[in-house]
């Protein structure tokens, strides 16, 4: 299971400069006492998602994945409400335009349900069936079979790799989803085509798609990409990142059915980004914190910007490539956010805390030969729990921590992607009383 590899990964496919393995660890407690600490903690597995409570009482199964995958479920984030668990999951990638999608799931288990390229494939029994067929021209050699999928349709259907080949398959019983264009895809390995062909399906009827070309290495990993999920401060829409290219985009938090999320920011704005975090207060509701790494001058940034921004932002941190920001969040209160830094050489991750107006930043761990990877700082603002690893070859622990790096603490061994939140509600922090004044801090890490 490796828990890291995915957003590092996609950062060096897009710059050309990262190239990094998996890491965790398994280490033993340190004897700190931990600091009264709120809420429930969620986490998984690779295979499921767990809860458990900050002192590590009441761990427990809160939903596994029916068709278990290497790295299957990550991007675990809590409704600000407390409502819903987000959490990305490629348990119905035959099923699905998209290899992985985001889905919403209740704190007691109940209520699982589809964001992206929603309904869940269980639930297209409830929608009026049409019939579809579509031809599907395979022009390049050395691939294949490939499974083409209509979205809608109950399973998908099988073409051999001849190429060059056409075939024309028909889709019975598929989802009518209304007024709607619904996509067909090819899928073999982690390569994903999609192009125009497409159907407005009709109940009792049949009509075409048109055709399917398969040409080309096709897109790596279509779908929702990156690990990473953040709710708006209002709990309506979720941001994520999509696609090897890593672009930002947003679904509602209640979609109609189809494909119908659409761009965060514009990709020729934002740049290359694998990580985003939208302003958990209504006070700064639409701000956004978004990573880039620019290949051509060596340089990646920790942006602050706005919903439809025309411009990239206000830059608050630099840091040099081809070392990395494993993970970004907002303080609850909105002074400021806490990064996950990885050191160019990859001998070390720590976590940092940027406040407003601060001339530099403040290392929360002092790591030399350890990592600290994806973390999540509890509802109140004072605490953390984070991945704790000691290389870069097995599953991560998690750890807790107070906010000024104290207290440190083993919470769970061989898990990762922590979300602390609140289930049973909770009121939104106040906004820090003093000014708002934002620094750009080169960020060189001592030795």
């Amino acid at each position: 299971m490796k828990l890291v590899a995915n957003r590092l990964q996609w950062l060096a496919f897009v710059a050309m400069l990262l190239m990094l393995s998996l890491f965790s660890a398994r280490l033993m407690p340190d004897a700190s006492a931990a600091t009264a600490q709120t809420g429930t903690i969620a986490y998984t597995t690779g295979a499921s998602v767990r809860l458990v409570e900050p002192d590590g009482s009441n761990d427990r199964l809160l939903w596994a994945s029916p068709h278990p995958v290497d790295n299957g479920i990550n991007g675990l984030a809590w409704r600000h409400d407390g409502t819903e668990l987000a959490f990305i999951s490629n348990h119905e990638a035959s099923v699905s335009p998209y290899e992985q999608d985001i889905y919403a799931i209740r704190p007691d288990g109940t209520g699982l349900r589809k964001l992206t390229n929603a309904p869940a494939h269980d639930a297209l029994a409830g929608y009026p069936k049409g019939t579809v067929t579509v031809d599907v021209n395979v022009v390049s050699p050395g691939g294949g079979p490939y499974l083409v999928y209509v979205s809608g349709a109950p399973v998908g259907q099988t073409v051999s790799g001849a190429a060059p080949s056409t075939t024309r398959l028909t889709f019975t019983n598929v989802a009518d989803f209304g007024a709607t264009q619904q996509p067909v895809v090819a899928v073999w390995g982690d390569r994903r085509w999609f192009n125009a062909a497409s159907a407005d399906v009709q109940p009792g009827a049949t009509v075409h798609a048109g055709t399917l070309t398969i040409s080309g290495d096709g897109f790596w990993h279509f779908g929702v990409h990156a690990d990473v999920l953040s709710w708006r401060s209002d709990d309506s829409r979720l941001g994520f990142i999509f696609g090897a290219g890593c672009e930002m985009r947003q679904t509602a938090a209640n979609p109609p059915a189809g494909m119908k999320d659409s761009p965060l920011l514009n990709p020729a704005v934002s740049g290359t980004t694998c990580l985003l975090d939208w302003a958990p207060l209504s006070a700064r509701a639409g701000e956004i914190l978004y990573t880039e790494s620019n290949a051509f001058t060596g340089i990646g940034h920790i942006y602050l910007t706005s919903e439809g921004s025309t411009g990239a932002g206000e830059p608050l941190i630099n840091y040099p490539l081809p070392s990395a920001i494993l993970d970004l969040e907002w303080l609850p209160d909105g002074s400021g956010f806490l990064f996950s830094y990885l050191d160019e050489s990859y001998a070390t991750a720590n976590i940092y805390a940027y406040t407003w107006g601060a001339s530099s930043v403040t290392p929360l761990t002092s790591f030399t030969d350890e990592y600290a990877g994806s973390f999540s700082i509890s509802p109140d603002g004072q605490n953390v729990v984070f991945e704790r690893a000691a290389s870069l070859e097995d599953n991560p622990d998690l750890w807790v921590m107070a906010i000024d790096g104290s207290g440190l603490r083993l919470l769970v061994r061989d898990a990762g992607r922590p979300a602390w939140g609140s289930p049973s509600g909770g009121s939104e922090p106040p906004p820090p009383p003093v000014g708002d004044e934002r620094v750009y801090v080169p960020f060189v890490v001592s030795r």
